[in-house]
């Protein structure tokens, strides 16, 4: 299966979960008067669109590369990021918000055994999809499905927040829920800070990371025929990267044989497993 049918398969896993849990939610919400636990499954319906989102953008983001766009689409991908890192900030501040509001007018949580237990069940299932999804992105490589499965745990410690409120009223302590929501704000604009960052340097043509560099310098210099690496740069498009790289070859070599050592680098380079969607030969003549 290939990265994007690896992304569409625990993209509409959870899609279909959200649908089932939001719908959980409103319901044992309206039955129990909950306020929070309908907010908490309004936010989990929302959920559903983010995913829709991050799986357009993964699909746009694998088209070929055409006329239009020689050197592919993988940009979009951190595009999608950046606009995911904005609405998860945005949650984060309508969380915290909200929770100061709450504890300013001393608003209260409906405490009922129902809203308990669907609460517990959420932070269960979305715990469960934040590491499922989460897993999925660090094996492709891939920052908007990283950033979908901080939305999982966004909604995971919303709900905390819910079961807090719910259980420190049935034991009289109503300010536990906004208290809660603001912390919870807080660890979740850290998160969407750092998708950001990391999708901004993604858009910026940010250099692959040091020992990356290194070891595609050890690849062309373990090539027969190399003489030396007189310069190599490779910057970071998308989750793949491009690579130039200038090689010394002896001055006296054919230009048959240059030319061969040279794809053999290109290939060795494409073929090292560091995510190199292409590679640029340049041969200069060694100089003593």
């Amino acid at each position: 299966m290939d990265n994007y049918g690896i992304a569409k398969r625990v993209s509409v896993t959870t899609m279909i979960a959200n649908a089932v849990l939001a719908a959980v939610k409103l319901a044992v919400g309206f039955f129990a008067h909950s306020v929070s636990v309908i907010s908490d499954g309004v936010h989990t319906v929302s959920d559903v669109a983010t995913t829709v989102a991050v799986l357009l953008g993964l699909r746009l983001a694998s088209n070929s590369a055409d006329e239009d766009h020689p050197y592919g689409h993988q940009r979009i991908e951190s595009l999608v990021s950046v606009l995911l890192a904005i609405a998860l900030g945005g949650t984060a501040v309508m969380i915290g918000v909200e929770g100061a509001r709450s504890l300013w007018f001393g608003e209260r949580s409906e405490a009922s055994a129902a809203a308990l237990a669907v609460t517990v069940i959420s932070i269960a299932a979305k715990e469960w999809m934040f590491r499922y999804t989460r897993r999925a992105a660090k094996k492709l490589n891939s920052l908007s499905l990283m950033a979908d499965a901080w939305h999982h745990r966004t909604d995971a410690v919303s709900s905390v927040a819910v079961l807090v409120g719910v259980g420190g009223n049935m034991i009289g302590v109503w300010w536990l829920e906004p208290v809660a929501a603001i912390g919870v704000s807080v660890l979740i604009l850290k998160a969407a800070f750092d998708i950001l960052r990391e999708a901004m340097s993604r858009l910026t043509d940010r250099s692959v990371p040091p020992e990356e560099l290194e070891k595609i310098r050890e690849v062309a210099l373990a090539t027969e025929g190399v003489r030396a690496v007189d310069e190599l740069r490779a910057r970071i498009s998308g989750n793949v990267a491009f690579v130039d790289i200038e090689i010394a070859v002896d001055a006296d070599m054919p230009l048959r044989d240059a030319h061969r050592i040279a794809e053999a680098v290109h290939k060795g380079v494409e073929d090292a497993g560091l995510r190199v969607e292409h590679c640029m030969v340049h041969v200069n003549p060694y100089e003593k």
